[in-house]
């Protein structure tokens, strides 16, 4: 077989593209180096999420921090939630969505301190974000 993405059950090759605000998740069992190519979207990005866990993440070359994930029209008490796993799948880091119906600046906070969120999400790290109904996020430009 030559180098390259293969379906994993019919083992035919994959074509498919992945677009701006869609995302993929990579299990391996060692550390490797990925090259992405296309274009790099330089304006923000406004997705529908659906009730329920959605895989997110970084899918530019360059980090952004998370305080530029933006909730449009979310609840903003903490219903909206931000899951960092680490390298063993297991949850790490629990963020709530707040904004000004808790009296908060809208953004990221821990979700048991209550306070602000500072975290570079790196190129390629991926998260999970639960709604409890359709949100809009917005992901911020690459460049």
């Amino acid at each position: 077989m030559e180098d390259g993405w293969y379906d994993a059950i019919t083992w035919q090759p994959v074509t498919k593209k992945i677009v701006a605000g869609n995302g993929y998740l990579m299990n391996v069992a060692a550390d490797v180096e990925m090259t992405v190519a296309g274009q790099v979207k330089d304006s923000i990005t406004t997705i529908t999420l659906n009730a329920g866990f959605t895989v997110a993440g970084n899918n530019s070359p360059v980090n952004f921090d998370i305080q530029n994930i933006k909730i449009i029209d979310g609840a903003g008490d903490g219903t909206e939630q931000i899951q960092v796993l680490d390298e063993n799948g297991q949850n790490n880091e629990n963020w709530v969505w707040l904004n000004g119906n808790m009296g908060m600046e809208d953004g990221w906070y821990d979700a048991v301190t209550w306070s602000p969120i500072t975290y570079d999400v790196k190129p390629g790290e991926a998260f999970l974000i639960n709604v409890v109904s359709e949100v809009q996020m917005t992901i911020p430009a690459a460049l």
